[in-house]
């Protein structure tokens, strides 16, 4: 496809066409040039003329600018932009990325549908995952929880740990009350604790508090996985949310970043 894409020189056709008319006219000038005869001059000249003429059109329709030209080179520029897209889109689908969204812009269905892809597994890791409290967010995620459990999957979320020298210090850096946030959060599980309590002593509902900068917000519901990064030191005001392949190197090396975060973390409660 780059070569159909390639702005085309001059064909072979051309440079020996172009070779023939200057040897012609070589020739017509030596024979104009030596000859005494006015009446051979006379033609020779005319030819000279003939083939100075026949040089100058076949440049110019090799190389002019005519409307036909400008619709070819806007073409070829339009199918470039499109090998483009194709080469980015394609790079995407092999790094396993399978969309970059405005987090914010989603409806809540975007969120239950996630969660209701998970089957026999859902880990979860944020600052506070502070919006799953409130209202049809809470009911969902407690519902998908219930459900897990009852089919014998595993349920494993971690969290900053709200004790934490950093808790405090990005509670006065970005004016979030995360120790409130996390406590929030946690009693909301702990209602199925109680209700799953062989699942929670089996570890099948595990809650871990961490006391490592969690840099990202990750939900991985055993298919593909969500990744919402932090800022450093300011509230995102458009955060985005990646949408990861879960069979891909991305999904891999978040799944081993939270494995080495939920070993290092403390249970939250039991």
């Amino acid at each position: 496809m780059n070569d159909d894409l390639e702005k085309p020189g001059p064909k072979i056709g051309f440079f020996l066409g172009m070779a023939i008319l200057v040897a012609a006219l070589i020739i017509a000038g030596v024979i104009a040039a030596s000859t005494t005869t006015e009446g051979i001059k006379n033609v020779a000249l005319g030819v000279i003329g003939s083939l100075l003429a026949s040089i100058v059109f076949s440049v110019l329709s090799e190389y002019a600018d005519t409307p036909q030209s400008r619709v070819t080179e806007a073409l070829r520029r339009s199918l470039g932009a499109v090998r483009d897209i194709e080469a980015e889109a394609k790079a995407r689908v092999e790094a396993g990325v399978i969309s970059v969204s405005d987090k914010r812009a989603h409806k809540p269905d975007y969120w239950f549908s996630i969660l209701e892809a998970a089957t026999s597994q859902l880990d979860m890791v944020g600052n506070s995952l502070s919006g799953w409290v409130h209202a049809e967010y809470r009911v969902r995620l407690k519902a998908t929880v219930a459900r897990i459990l009852r089919g014998g999957g595993q349920v494993r979320i971690v969290l900053m740990d709200p004790d934490s020298d950093l808790a405090k210090a990005k509670t006065a850096l970005l004016g979030k009350d995360y120790e409130s946030a996390v406590r929030n959060f946690v009693n909301l599980l702990e209602e199925l604790v109680h209700e799953f309590e062989e699942s929670f002593d089996a570890g099948h509902l595990d809650i871990q508090l961490s006391k490592d900068d969690l840099t990202y917000m990750m939900i991985d519901n055993g298919r593909d996985i969500f990744v919402s990064p932090y800022m450093a030191v300011t509230r995102a005001d458009h955060p985005l949310v990646v949408q990861i392949e879960g069979g891909s190197g991305y999904a891999e090396g978040y799944r081993a970043d939270f494995e080495k975060l939920f070993s290092r973390s403390r249970q939250a409660a039991g």
